[in-house]
């Protein structure tokens, strides 16, 4: 978890060039966070290529799934996919290419659980502020 956390602090705010293409997600905000059971999540605010917005938990899992997401960890927010990943290099892959995992890891093997989620209540909208003539007064 430290390793995609330090690339995430790393990359935040890079849409790099390569070649004609650039990152699949740009890296707007991480937030590091425990829960009461004692389990490290990251909640990433992210926005893609196509300029939309959406935010990521990244928490450790089995691949039997038992790190399902509780839904007081949604705040909110919509569920819209969920991947596991055997390696912190393949969930760094995902937020850098959008790869998904290729082959299922071997059952009961534990990795990374990264649930896509839409933003809650507008709070996926980046705007500029108001001009001075648009402020009420």
């Amino acid at each position: 978890m430290e390793t995609i956390y330090d690339w995430l602090l790393t990359n935040m705010g890079n849409a790099h060039v390569r070649g004609n293409e650039t990152h699949h997600l740009t890296i707007l905000n991480v937030q590091r966070e425990t829960d009461q059971a004692g389990m490290a999540t990251l909640d990433i605010m992210a926005r893609t290529d196509k300029f939309e917005m959406l935010n990521l938990v990244v928490c450790p899992a089995e691949k039997d799934g038992s790190s399902t997401i509780d839904p007081a960890e949604l705040k909110g927010r919509t569920f819209q996919d969920s991947h596991f990943f055997a390696t912190d290099k393949q969930v760094i892959a995902f937020l850098l290419e959008g790869r998904t995992p290729e082959s299922e890891a071997a059952a009961g093997s534990s990795g990374f659980r990264v649930f896509t989620l839409e933003p809650a209540n507008g709070s996926g909208d980046l705007t500029f502020p108001p001009s001075p003539e648009e402020t009420p007064e």
